[in-house]
């Protein structure tokens, strides 16, 4: 049994993060606790669009629920600041050992209250939790400084040594007494070996890539999981149906096959596009197929979405002005906030996307990210673009519309695929 806790009308508490037993009779009461604010185009927004709940458990099996719950508080109040210079970042990964032992400690606590099989699933997110943003942090200080390409071979020797000596240090995994299944069902532990797997690719790099290194050095279930992350985060690459094609043919797994199937398909350059009908601001409802003819430009976001708002203002907004008066042309913009009230709002400010009649702005009928749309146009992460032809086939989506110029290009290219 998987749920969803809201913390509001579109911040959710991971599915993944509460799995009940048989049996278990779980009670859940939800209060509001406190509010947060958040910046749109350098401005406070409205704080009660960020009303975050408290919840409460209670009932037979709720310890499990307890204690992951204690823990995402905890790491919501002690969340970190960005990457600033080396010393910087070995400080933060001291202060992380500091706030790692509290959670350690929080676990710990609750181990007479679980079965020894919620007490390893719960270490196992646990490890995997802080071991993934652990890796994540070096990988990003691996790309600006060692893989950016404006240092001297011997300062990348400095720099390497220095990594390698600080991955010792920071993020040595701890034994644990984890089975395969408690690594494969946590809802991170796979995720945090992805990016140690990045890490060390990146630090001693050969003929073979991040995928084949997968390959050859786990198998089984858990390399099928490590494949199907990696797939799944390059799923704005240009070539990403061929990888999933590519890996359908290694994988055994037949639950994330289930997943990769579709993804080969429904975004492949040439195929045609999934013809939805969704309600706009005004409350009619628009199918895509009324704008066969046209090239159509689709954006998806939900309100509190910083790389939605940086991808409007910065990208969106500036291809929409220029193309304004070509009515060939046209700019749909999907959301997927539960509340069609936070929906409106967020549209008001213009910080997601125009609320004028340059754009066309639909939600997905309160079904939040549930919706078919979501499904079939492959939608992971946000902002999430796709370009569509005049015949209603998909020209491109992904990486290749992310910046100004290329997003002008692709339009413009799928313009004279069409002559019109």
């Amino acid at each position: 049994m998987l749920f969803t806790l809201l913390l509001n009308e579109y911040i959710k508490i991971s599915p993944y993060s509460y799995i009940a037993s048989p049996g278990d009779d779980v009670q859940i009461t939800i209060k509001p606790d406190y509010r947060l604010p958040f910046m749109i185009r350098g401005k406070t927004a409205d704080t009660s669009l960020l009303n975050i709940k408290k919840i409460e458990f209670s009932g037979k099996g709720s310890e499990m629920y307890k204690c992951r719950y204690e823990i995402i508080c905890r790491n919501i109040e002690n969340k970190r600041v960005e990457l600033k210079p080396l010393q910087s970042y070995f400080d933060k990964l001291g202060r992380a050992d500091s706030l790692f032992g509290i959670v350690q400690r929080i676990v710990q606590n609750s181990k007479s209250k679980l079965s020894s099989k919620e007490h390893r699933m719960i270490r196992a997110d646990l490890i995997g939790d802080e071991y993934e943003k652990r890796y994540g942090l070096f990988l990003a200080y691996l790309k600006s400084t060692y893989g950016a390409g404006n240092y001297s071979d011997k300062r990348r020797s400095i720099i390497k040594d220095t990594i390698i000596d600080a991955l010792w240090h920071f993020c040595k995994l701890p034994f644990l007494d984890l089975t395969i299944d408690n690594k494969v069902f946590s809802r991170s532990y796979c995720s945090a070996i992805l990016n140690k797997v990045r890490v060390e690719n990146m630090l001693h790099p050969n003929s073979l890539g991040l995928d084949s290194k997968i390959v050859e050095k786990y198998y089984g279930i858990f390399r099928d999981k490590l494949l199907s992350i990696w797939l799944i985060s390059r799923m704005n690459e240009d070539d990403f149906s061929n990888e999933v094609r590519k890996y359908l043919k290694v994988i055994r797994t037949e639950q994330y096959l289930k997943i990769l199937r579709p993804m080969a398909d429904n975004l492949a350059v040439g195929l045609k596009a999934y013809d939805f009908e969704l309600k706009d601001i005004n409350g009619n409802y628009i199918r895509l197929s009324n704008f066969r003819g046209k090239v159509v430009f689709l954006d998806f976001w939900y309100t509190g979405c910083f790389g939605c708002a940086a991808y409007y203002q910065n990208v969106v907004s500036k291809i929409e002005n220029e193309f304004d008066k070509d009515s060939k042309v046209c700019f749909i913009s999907i959301n997927i906030d539960c509340s069609k009230e936070v929906w409106k709002q967020s549209v008001n400010t213009g910080g997601y996307s125009s609320p004028t009649n340059k754009v066309i702005n639909l939600n997905t009928n309160g079904e939040c990210a549930d919706h078919e749309v979501i499904k079939k146009y492959n939608v992971k992460s946000y902002a999430r673009p796709v370009l569509i032809d005049a015949e209603g086939n998909i020209f491109s989506s992904g990486k290749i519309l992310f910046s100004e110029q290329d997003l002008r290009n692709q339009i413009i290219a799928a313009l004279k695929k069409s002559n019109i």
